[in-house]
């Protein structure tokens, strides 16, 4: 029985959200998921569209819906309205399970606005890690958190036990601690909508995309975003007939409609790096100081005739007088590197290695300046002191390795990003013949 709209009983039961409902009227007739309404939607696609509210229905009914009966619902030209509805509400793991099955759906587009799960993908940027900002708390979480994607079959290799442990450690976890909820939830995302532009993208080129250097991957600010634009830019590019590369179009160069599309960014990018190179250049003027006052105000003091220092021969000054001047010339070298940068031009090519590069090495410097600072710090409170607190060295070097941890913690996940963006593999790799 239908009512005027043609819904069913399963219909009306997906629009109201009641799950046991769902799964008795499916086990007493498997054949209710095939039966559309008046507008040609299944129960699987109403529950797309209700997905963000009803997610274990739509699993449920992704599981048990097939392309059989009258409606063929992964076979009509409404099936990517599902797809798309699901990719929408976030539910990736959904629709990875659905192409998985119906591989078919990974190409298709609506007919009427020419969309598709690519297109969908790519207005959803908070699926991504590069479009979600997390602390430093949320991170840590983050980067913990197994995965295991609920279309993914179990590991065979490893011990089930094991599997089982782990499992029902974390979900205890989740249940304890909210964040933790939230931040799988947020990694589920991420890893299936990462997967699934990985699959979307190898079944509409020749070309296999890396997952691990994907389009929304945790980039760092955004020059580094337009990095990676190019990077795509230059990868399609590298794969056109050179006849194309030189083609018009609308009286443009393909590289000067690249440019003008991507005007903002570039604008913003420009204010990014300005910015950094700033502050970064700031602090190392200070350690550069620092450093240059100290190699001429030495711990002990120089000799009034000879000026000699007095404690030439420790090992503690030693230990001074060679952090120092690495650190100096560490100090000085970002300096310049800074300065190069400020002074760019800040053309869109710039941003492809010219700049990333410029910034990598300026923050490398940086960081190993202020850990030569800190050692000769510490060589020199242990000079002063260790004749009279012997025990003096082991707080020293604690004290001394916190602001060093501490930047490392801040800063060397960003150096590491940039350095994964500019220095890894390519974007597109040949498919193996």
């Amino acid at each position: 029985m239908v009512d005027c709209d043609g819904c069913t009983a399963l219909h009306i039961a997906v629009l109201c959200g009641r799950i046991r409902m769902v799964k008795a009227l499916v086990r007493s007739n498997p054949n209710l998921t095939q039966l559309p309404d008046n507008t040609g939607r299944v129960p699987l696609g109403i529950s797309a569209v209700e997905a963000s509210m009803h997610k274990e229905i739509a699993w449920f009914l992704a599981e048990n819906t097939t392309d059989h009966g009258p409606s063929n619902p992964f076979s009509s030209p409404s099936a990517i309205d599902t797809i798309i509805s699901l990719t929408y509400a976030g539910h990736h793991d959904i629709t990875l399970y659905l192409v998985g099955r119906y591989s078919h759906l990974l190409t298709m587009r609506r007919t009427q606005n020419n969309r598709s799960i690519l297109g969908a993908l790519s207005r959803m940027e908070s699926h991504f890690p590069s479009g979600t900002r997390l602390t430093i708390m949320e991170a840590l979480i983050y980067k913990c958190i197994p995965m295991d994607l609920n279309y993914k079959p179990t590991n065979e290799n490893s011990d089930p036990a094991l599997q089982y442990l782990t499992k029902s450690l974390w979900n205890a976890a989740k249940i304890v601690v909210p964040i933790i909820k939230r931040m799988h939830k947020v990694k589920m995302r991420h890893v299936a909508a990462v997967e699934l532009a990985e699959q979307v993208c190898i079944a509409i080129s020749p070309a296999a995309y890396k997952p691990h250097l994907h389009a929304g991957a945790s980039v760092p600010g955004a020059a580094f975003q337009l990095q990676r634009e190019l990077q795509w830019f230059k990868a399609v590019e590298s794969w056109l007939l050179p006849a194309v590369r030189t083609e018009y179009h609308d009286d443009k160069r393909y590289w000067n409609i690249f440019v003008e599309k991507h005007k903002t960014l570039l604008e913003n990018a420009e204010k990014w790096v300005k910015d950094t190179a700033n502050s970064c250049m700031l602090v190392s003027t200070l350690i550069a100081t620092v450093l240059f006052a100290a190699a001429f105000t030495v711990p002990g003091g120089n000799d009034n005739i000879t000026g000699v220092p007095l404690l030439l021969g420790e090992d503690s000054f030693l230990v001074f007088a060679i952090s120092d001047a690495l650190g100096l010339f560490s100090s000085v070298t970002a300096i310049l590197l800074f300065l190069a940068i400020l002074t760019s031009r800040y053309e869109a090519q710039d941003f492809l290695e010219s700049l990333p590069k410029k910034i990598i090495m300026g923050l490398s410097l940086l960081f190993l300046s202020l850990a030569f600072m800190l050692v000769a710090f510490a060589a020199t409170l242990a000079i002063v002191l260790h004749k009279r607190v012997e025990w003096v060295l082991i707080p020293i070097t604690l004290l001394a390795s916190v602001p060093v941890a501490l930047f490392a913690i801040l800063q060397l996940p960003l150096l590491f990003q940039m350095v994964r963006s500019t220095y890894g593999p390519s974007i597109f790799h040949p498919e193996s013949i």
